[in-house]
């Protein structure tokens, strides 16, 4: 017997998607550790909120909800400053295809 709606629905928890992805601020945070996380790399905060409209407060806001959300990990210290990477797993790469389906989608 197939899935009934209700069985399809219930797979996505609306609540873990608003707090991964919202506020607006947040999202902003997630593009821009999918760029500098693109192919390994570890990254520094510096390096985050030197994108648009990713402020310094921003991301020490939200950066351990994208911890706890399972996007990235603390990697390690380059000084005193912590480094950070892409957790290697289906959530990155998940949230990857979907903004360049997004961007490709944006340019039509």
């Amino acid at each position: 017997m197939g899935e009934t709606e209700t069985e399809t629905d219930s797979e996505i928890d609306p609540e873990a998607l608003v707090q991964l992805l919202s506020p607006e601020s947040k999202i902003r945070i997630v593009s821009a550790v999918l760029q500098e996380g693109r192919g390994g790399e570890i990254f520094n905060p510096s390096r985050v909120y030197e994108h648009d409209g990713v402020s310094r407060d921003a991301w020490y806001r939200y950066h351990e909800d994208l911890i706890e959300g399972g996007l990235i990990e603390q990697e390690g210290k380059v000084g005193n400053s912590p480094v950070y990477c892409l957790v290697d797993g289906p959530l990155p790469s998940a949230l990857r295809d979907v903004a360049e389906l997004v961007s490709r989608n944006d340019g039509e």
